[in-house]
């Protein structure tokens, strides 16, 4: 034999060897490359949502930087977040997903079945669905689909570490499709980026409403001990001085017909005083839980002209008229003295707000076992962006240099709130449409 032929086929045998090895090389060279682009593609997605996210003043912000980013990544894909609160789909971000179809979505139910995002969230576990016209989850939604123009959606479930789900990151596809093993890496990864984002958002927030709490409080607090400071100064300094007068006897004899003023001034002083200290300490008592309530039947006709009885003489002193609405048949479920303070709390702080000459409108109307009593006044009325801190302790918006008649120290309401509360009842805030203030207390109507 030609000893030739042996090594040519041995050349050969090496050659293709070779051949194939700088093919695998050359593969492998390109795995690792394409594997290094992604890993850079997701390192610059993820310093660009954490970038945008300290300066995010809504998290619809992040959700979109996020989404855009996947699809910057995943360039063939449709990236959607949907958010998912008290097992609802709520939209987070889908720009480039049809109008239509983020409504349809926005509002179902978490559930196995419900598409890729709702059945993830519901299992808990990621849902890839290669063909949406071929798949039990989207049989209700095909033609939905065929309308959208998608045919492939992948989804992941987003979850917090003790297991609740808070979003869904999908991407969705133009034609029918089945991920790659670095896809759904990617996908992971971005769930995961996603899942800090919005927990870092939602912790920031937390932080600066805390805040803002805290900033409210302290202002609240300011405000108060203005106006205590400028309560308690105004009837101490007419006891001192109207006793100094009598103990002096500035004026002659104390049995001076002008020393009984002074005497019903110091009263009316002291009376004020010890006012503000009930105030104060009925705040502590039902704050500390210790008010003690007797329920029983009363008719509110009876209490309602108690109350207004005792306000006679504040209201002929602004020469104002009351118009009482036709209450006559009404009964409430209610602690006797808790409900003559309440509407006593109520009709004195209309009363205080009111324009001399003015109207106080009281009505009373019955529904589904509830009464409800609404107090209205043509005051000023409270500012829309502020109605919502009535019925808290120490806030108030009258001025503490006002006039005595419109001192207001922030306890009256929130008692009131409190009072109502405590006999399974509510009390709510709101401004008449054209001038004026409207309070409205409901409690549980006396059986029949």
């Amino acid at each position: 034999m030609d000893w030739h032929v042996p090594f040519l086929v041995l050349t050969a045998a090496l050659a293709a060897f070779a051949t194939l090895m700088l093919w695998r090389v050359r593969r492998q060279h390109r795995t690792v490359e394409h594997r290094v682009a992604i890993t850079r593609a997701r390192e610059a997605a993820f310093i660009g949502i954490l970038q945008r996210l300290p300066a995010a003043r809504k998290l619809d912000e992040v959700l979109l930087e996020t989404v855009h980013a996947i699809e910057r990544t995943i360039p063939d894909c449709i990236g959607s977040i949907q958010l998912i609160e008290k097992g609802k789909i709520r939209n987070g971000a889908a720009p480039g997903l049809p109008k239509f179809y983020n409504d349809l979505l926005e509002g179902l139910s978490v559930a196995e079945g419900v598409g890729s995002c709702g059945s993830a969230a519901a299992l808990r576990e990621p849902v890839i669905v290669e063909d949406v016209f071929d798949h039990p989850y989207w049989a209700p939604y095909k033609e939905i689909a065929r309308q959208a123009g998608f045919a492939a959606c992948w989804s992941q479930p987003v979850m917090q570490s003790d297991g609740a789900v808070i979003a869904t990151f999908s991407t969705y596809y133009r034609t029918k499709r089945a991920p790659t093993e670095d896809e759904l890496s990617t996908i992971r990864a971005f769930a995961e980026i996603l899942r800090l984002a919005i927990e870092q958002f939602r912790n920031r927030v937390a932080l600066m409403d805390a805040k803002n709490a805290a900033q409210s409080a302290s202002r609240a607090k300011s405000r108060f001990l203005s106006m205590m400071s400028h309560e308690l100064r105004t009837p101490l300094n007419a006891i001192i001085g109207f006793s100094d007068v009598l103990r002096l006897e500035l004026f002659g004899p104390r049995d001076l017909p002008i020393y009984q003023d002074y005497a019903d001034n110091i009263h009316r002083s002291g009376r004020h005083l010890l006012d503000l200290v009930n105030q104060i300490l009925d705040v502590s008592r039902v704050e500390a839980g210790k008010l003690e309530l007797k329920m029983e039947n009363l008719p509110l006709p009876a209490a309602l002209t108690d109350v207004l009885q005792i306000e006679g003489g504040a209201l002929l002193k602004k020469a104002l008229r009351v118009h009482l609405g036709n209450c006559e048949d009404l009964s409430v479920r209610a602690d006797g003295q808790s409900l003559r303070q309440l509407l006593l709390n109520v009709v004195d702080n209309a009363i205080k707000y009111s324009p001399a000459g003015g109207t106080i409108e009281i009505e009373a109307k019955q529904s589904n076992g509830r009464v409800t009593v609404s107090v209205a006044d043509e005051g000023p009325g409270v500012p829309p962006d502020k109605l919502d801190q009535l019925g808290l302790p120490f806030v108030s918006f009258a001025d503490p240099e006002m006039v005595d008649s419109m001192q207001s120290i922030g306890l009256g309401l929130s008692i009131s709130r409190a009072l109502a509360e405590a006999m399974d009842g509510e009390i709510h805030f709101d401004n008449r449409p054209q001038r004026g203030f409207q309070v409205g207390i409901t409690l549980p109507a006396a059986p029949r």
